[in-house]
């Protein structure tokens, strides 16, 4: 349900709306592909959005500053923790980001607990530089991942344990398709993604990413993620029948754009070392067609809204 935004009567609606400008320019600039198939939802709920993209890039940028020590990094993430706890409370900050996300937490009934568990996510790059175990990984990625397709999902207005779920599958495909995509990057900035445990049974090592060298066990380990992420993918995408008219499509082409990222690793021969896999804007444009008429040629029904139902539909 909708409140009314006249509780925050203390921000004016012209900060109010200056503030969401800044969060969408925010997620213009740093994300084409969520930029991309946000046209398709309705002018609130594109606010909103931009407002939870802005603050899930506020709070990453905060440990990517790589010129601050981990201290203070670290106090930035209790001090912004502590923001989020009072959010309801919270006025002037200086920050038009949390402006904006108050506003949007009060609109939609958002628990402050998935916006406190991006930040643990993002908490864990402090910790760890190098992951272990899958398992330890697939927390990493539902904390910073899975938890945006569920807050996603209070502003679409579906809720359901099911929905939820589905989400949250998306959101660890999404993620590891980012993970494959900026192995070097990452790597870089002294951060490796891929579990020991992974590294060790397909015989990579460190010196393959010191050297940027694309062995046969790099391919065959990425060749076994991009398998992952596409079972992910295939979940998350069964969820979107949870989604009412606009939002179940721009869900559609986000995640399948994103899919295609995996399509164009392969297609430079998994050379993930010495190139950065992206999706061209014709490429877009051409998968939200082939999707729109799809949908027109099967009478795909835009939407199956079952926010209260507990039943998935297969």
């Amino acid at each position: 349900m909708i409140r009314s935004s006249e509780a925050i009567s203390y921000i004016s609606h012209d900060l109010l709306e200056q503030s969401y400008a800044f969060c969408y320019n925010t997620m213009v600039k740093n994300s084409k592909s969520f930029t991309f198939a946000s046209q398709y939802l309705s002018e609130e709920q594109k606010k909103s959005v931009g407002a939870l993209y802005a603050y899930c890039r506020f709070t990453d940028d905060i440990v990517d500053e790589v010129w601050l020590p981990d201290s203070i990094k670290a106090e930035r993430l209790d001090k912004l923790e502590a923001q989020i706890r009072d959010l309801e409370n919270l006025q002037f900050t200086g920050n038009p980001i949390l402006y904006a996300l108050q506003d949007t937490v009060r609109k939609y009934d958002i628990p402050k607990k998935y916006l406190i568990e991006l930040i643990e996510g993002v908490r864990m790059d402090l910790k760890i530089n190098e992951y272990e175990t899958v398992q330890q990984l697939d927390l990493y990625c539902y904390r910073v991942a899975s938890i945006v397709g569920i807050l996603m999902c209070y502003i679409f207005g579906s809720t359901s344990e099911i929905a939820l779920e589905r989400a949250a599958d998306l959101g660890r495909a999404m993620q590891i398709t980012n993970i494959l995509r900026d192995i070097s990057r990452d790597f870089e900035m002294g951060r490796i993604y891929l579990p020991r445990e992974l590294r060790e049974k397909f015989n990579v090592t460190i010196d393959d990413l010191v050297l940027k060298e694309e062995s046969q066990g790099l391919v065959d380990l990425i060749k076994h993620e991009i398998n992952r992420a596409r079972e992910y993918y295939k979940l998350g995408k069964k969820g979107i029948i949870y989604l009412p008219d606009g939002a179940d499509f721009t869900i559609e082409v986000a995640s399948s754009v994103y899919a295609a990222i995996l399509d164009e690793i392969e297609r430079m021969d998994y050379n993930v070392l010495n190139n950065r896999a992206f999706v061209s804007k014709p490429r877009k444009i051409w998968i939200a067609a082939k999707l729109k008429l799809k949908r027109f040629y099967f009478k795909t029904p835009m939407s199956v809204f079952h926010s209260d139902r507990g039943v998935e539909l297969t």
